[in-house]
C-alpha cells in the first residue's frame, strides 16, 4: 500500500504525536511522511516500542506492527532495536503478558525484515521460557509463564512456518508428558488458522502414532478440544453461585457471571437480599450481580446513590444508567453537577436525554479523563455512545469525532468511523490517515472505501 498525501498537513507538536501515537491513529504516518523535520519524533516513536500501547490485547492485539512501521520512516534501526531486544530479554517468564506480548511482536517485525539479531534474541527466550517451564513447579508462576510463552509460539509461527508450528507441538507434548498442565488452545487454533485445519490434525494424528510428545498434544488440543457446556451445566453453575452469595462466599467473578446467567427467580432472590441488609458495602456487592434488569425500582436505587456510601452510589448509578425512564433526565442533570468527570453519568444522560441536550452531552464527554488507568470510565461511556445508534437515540457528528481522535480503544474508533460514513460525515482526510491506522480492520475498510471511490470516480468520467 503506497502512501496516499493529501493536502491537509497536520504538522503536530511533540504532545499531539504522542497522544495520536497512544490512540493509534494513521495520523502519526501521514505526520512522518510530510513532516520536513521528523527527527523530533524519534525519541517518542522510541518510547511507544518500549511501551505496551493498545487498550485490550484481547479485541485489538498488540500495536507492535503499527509501531514498527513508524520506526521504518527514520532508517536507524537499531536505534529502535537494541532498547525493544534488551527490554524483551530482561524481562522475567512470568512477566506482565501484555508488555511481553508487545515487545514479541515487534521482534518478529524487526526478523521478519531480514534483522539477525532480532531472531536470535527470540530464539534465545524460546529456549529461556522452554527451560522454565520444564523446571519449575509453582502452579501460578507456571500459569503466568505458560501465557508468554503461548504468546511466543504464535508469533513466531509467522517467522518459521510450519514446520516450527510442528516442532512447538512437539515441544509442548513434552511439557504435557512431565505433568506440566497448561492451557495452549490458542496456540492449537491459530495453526490450525494459519496452516489449514485438515493438514494440522493430518500431520498430528499421523506423528501421533510413533511419537508419545505429539500423541499427548494430539489427546489435548485436538480430540480434547474445548466443549460447550449444555444447557444443564449451565443451570448446575449458576445455581452453585447463588448458593455461594446466599452464604457470601461468592467473588467478584461470581457475581458478575451472574448479571448474564439467572432467571427470574434468582433475581427476585438477589433483589430480596439487597433490600434486607442494611450493610450498604454488601449491598453494593450484590447490585453487582445486575444490568438494567435489576428488580429494585429506579427511585430505590436513586436513593442508595444519594444516601449511600462510594461503592453504593456506584453500583446504583451504574444500573440506572443503562435505563430509560422519564424522570431519570433530571436525575442525570443533578449528578452531572455533583460528579461532571463521571462515565456512567454520561451514559444516564444519553439514554434519557431529550432534544436539544446535544451540547450538555459533548460537554459531559469531554470532561472524562481518557487514560490507560481508569480506562472503565471512559470506555464505558464511549461503548454506550457506540450502541446509541441501534437504540434509536441521536449522537450528533461533533461526538463520534471527538471519539475518534480521542478513544485509546480502536474498537470503538473503528464504530466511530463506520457510523461517520454512514451518516456521511466522514471526512477525506480522515479516511486516507485510516489507511495507515494501528487496526487491521480499519486499515482494510478504509482500502475497500477508497477502491470503490476510485472505481466510481472512473466509471462517472467515461
Amino acid at each position: 500500500m503506497y502512501l496516499k498525501l493529501f493536502e491537509g498537513k497536520y504538522n503536530m507538536n511533540k504532545s499531539e504525536f504522542k497522544r495520536a501515537m497512544c490512540c493509534g491513529l494513521g495520523r502519526c504516518v501521514v505526520e512522518l511522511s510530510s513532516s520536513g523535520n521528523i527527527n523530533k519524533y524519534k525519541n517518542i516513536v522510541l518510547w511507544g516500542c518500549l511501551h505496551h500501547l493498545s487498550y485490550d490485547k484481547v479485541f485489538e492485539g498488540t500495536r507492535a506492527y503499527y509501531v514498527y512501521k513508524l520506526t521504518e520512516f527514520f532508517q536507524d534501526e537499531m536505534f529502535f532495536l537494541c532498547p525493544v531486544a534488551e527490554k524483551f530479554s530482561s524481562l522475567s517468564a512470568c512477566a506482565d503478558s501484555d508488555t511481553f506480548a508487545h515487545c514479541c511482536e515487534l521482534l518478529c517485525c524487526f526478523a521478519e525484515s531480514g534483522n539477525d539479531f532480532a531472531e536470535q534474541i527470540l530464539k534465545e527466550k524460546y529456549a529461556d521460557l522452554y527451560s522454565f517451564l520444564s523446571e519449575e513447579s509453582d502452579k501460578a508462576k507456571l500459569k503466568k509463564a505458560s501465557v508468554n510463552f503461548e504468546n511466543l509460539c504464535v508469533y513466531s509461527d509467522s517467522l518459521y512456518g510450519f514446520s516450527f508450528f510442528c516442532k512447538i507441538c512437539k515441544d509442548i507434548g513434552e511439557l504435557f508428558l512431565h505433568k506440566k498442565d497448561a492451557d495452549f488452545s490458542w496456540f492449537y487454533h491459530n495453526g490450525e488458522s494459519r496452516f489449514g485445519k485438515k493438514r494440522v490434525q493430518a500431520f498430528l494424528k499421523k506423528k501421533a502414532v510413533k511419537e508419545n510428545e505429539y500423541a499427548v498434544f494430539y489427546d489435548r488440543l485436538c480430540l480434547e478440544n474445548v466443549k460447550e457446556q449444555d444447557t444443564t451445566a449451565r443451570a448446575e453453575t449458576t445455581a452453585k453461585r447463588i448458593e455461594k452469595v446466599r452464604k457470601g462466599t461468592e467473588s467478584l467473578r461470581d457475581r458478575l457471571r451472574l448479571r448474564y446467567n439467572k432467571n427470574l427467580q434468582q433475581s427476585n432472590f438477589l433483589a430480596e437480599m439487597i433490600r434486607s441488609t442494611n450493610d450498604e458495602n454488601r449491598k453494593a456487592q450484590l447490585l453487582q450481580c445486575f444490568c438494567e434488569d435489576c428488580p429494585i425500582k429506579s427511585e430505590d436505587l436513586i436513593a442508595y446513590y444519594q444516601k449511600g456510601n462510594i461503592a453504593l452510589k456506584k453500583e446504583a448509578l451504574r444500573i440506572l444508567s443503562e435505563r430509560r425512564e422519564s424522570q431519570l433526565r433530571e436525575f442525570a442533570l443533578m449528578v452531572l453537577q455533583e460528579d461532571p468527570g463521571n462515565g456512567s453519568v454520561v451514559i444516564l444522560l444519553l439514554n434519557n436525554g431529550l432534544p436539544g441536550d446535544e451540547k450538555i452531552l459533548f460537554s459531559a464527554l469531554i470532561k472524562l479523563k481518557i487514560d490507560y488507568g481508569d480506562s472503565e470510565n471512559w470506555h464505558d461511556a464511549f461503548s454506550a455512545v457506540m450502541v446509541a445508534d441501534f437504540k434509536k437515540i441521536s449522537v450528533p457528528k461533533e461526538v463520534l469525532y471527538y471519539i475518534y481522535e480521542n478513544s485509546l480503544c480502536s474498537f470503538c474508533r473503528g464504530s466511530a468511523i463506520r457510523l461517520l460514513a454512514r451518516k456521511r460525515w466522514l471526512t477525506e482526510d480522515i479516511l486516507h490517515e485510516c489507511l495507515y491506522d494501528s487496526n487491521y480492520e480499519i486499515r482494510l475498510w478504509a482500502e475497500k472505501k477508497l477502491n470503490r471511490k476510485t472505481a466510481g470516480n472512473a466509471k462517472t468520467d467515461l
